[in-house]
């Protein structure tokens, strides 16, 4: 399960890199194509602090 929750997370954030990279080359929309990217860096972010409670409690 931790596995195709790690693979859904790594195409969320691959496709918000490529969209961003697509509307920065292909559209020229500066705003949204460095928005996309700013926004896949925050989910690395999250994914890389995210802590699972289970854990902490002892379950």
């Amino acid at each position: 399960m931790k596995m195709l929750l790690f693979l859904v997370h790594l195409l969320i954030i691959s496709s918000l890199f490529l969209l961003g990279i697509i509307n920065l080359f292909m559209f020229q929309n500066g705003f949204l194509g460095v928005l996309s990217i700013l926004t896949g860096l925050l989910m690395i972010v999250l994914l890389k602090n995210a802590t699972d409670d289970r854990e902490i409690f002892g379950r």
